[in-house]
C-alpha cells in the first residue's frame, strides 16, 4: 500500500500554519506543520511522497538555504513558495533552486490549491494527480 502523500507547510507565523492547514485537511490532505526549516529537516523522511508549502522569509536557516540543501542531498519533492509579496529576483532565484511553483496572499483561489492533492509516482519526472 502507497503512503499517503503529505503537505509540508512550512511557515514562521504560527496564524498562517494554522489557517492553512485548516483550507487543507478540510480538502482531506494530510498536513504537517513546521514553524522553521530546521524542524522540518529534523522530521522529514526522505521520498515519502508529498509537496512542501514554504514561507521563503523564515527566520534561522531561510526558505532559500532550505531549497540548496533539498537539492544537494537530491531530495525529489515540489516545493512551493508561500510569500505575501514576491520579487522577481526571488522568483528566478529560486526557480533555478527547482522550485515548482508561487502562491502570494494576493492570489485568488491559490494557484497551489490545484495541485497540493499531487503524489509522486517515484520517478523524478512523472506527476499524476490524486
Amino acid at each position: 500500500m502507497n503512503p499517503q502523500p503529505i503537505v509540508y507547510l512550512i511557515d514562521d507565523d504560527e496564524e498562517v500554519r494554522l489557517a492553512l492547514c485548516c483550507v487543507l485537511m478540510a480538502a482531506s490532505l494530510e498536513v504537517e506543520t513546521f514553524s522553521s526549516a530546521d524542524r522540518f529537516l529534523a522530521n522529514y523522511e526522505p521520498g515519502h511522497p508529498g509537496c512542501i508549502l514554504l514561507d521563503i522569509d523564515l527566520p534561522g536557516m531561510t526558505g532559500d538555504e532550505l531549497l540548496k540543501m533539498l537539492r544537494e542531498r537530491d531530495y525529489a519533492i515540489p516545493v512551493v513558495i508561500l510569500s505575501g509579496c514576491i520579487d522577481v529576483f526571488t522568483i528566478v532565484r529560486t526557480m533555478k533552486l527547482g522550485v515548482f511553483d508561487f502562491a502570494t496572499s494576493r492570489s485568488c483561489p491559490p494557484p497551489w490549491w490545484t495541485w497540493c492533492g499531487v503524489r509522486w509516482s517515484r520517478t523524478k519526472s512523472k506527476w499524476r494527480s490524486t
